[in-house]
């Protein structure tokens, strides 16, 4: 059963439909699969779960199996390929 309390939802890659509808929710995008900011942040994720993120200071590319959104915390942490990575909506 979920936790009504936890904030955290771990999307497996190869469940695409959950991928798009919780990145639309994080970041309400147009197409589900980019967020951008206007501070010059992004969060690209593709079907393949080739993931590309970045923000001004630097840049992320890699694979990811499992997506963890934290909505109140306001990130996303890649986890695959034996990589953690964290992308916080800046």
């Amino acid at each position: 059963m979920t936790d009504p309390t936890d904030t955290n939802r771990e999307v497996p890659i190869d469940d695409w439909d959950a991928v798009v509808a919780t990145l639309d929710e994080f970041a309400k995008t147009d197409d589900g699969v980019v967020c951008e900011s206007d501070r010059g942040a992004r969060f690209a994720v593709s079907v393949d779960g080739t993931v590309e993120a970045g923000m001004p200071l630097h840049d992320f590319a890699g694979g990811a199996d499992t997506l963890v959104v934290d909505h109140d915390d306001g990130s996303i942490t890649v986890v695959g390929d034996g990589t953690e990575y964290t992308f916080r909506r800046p």
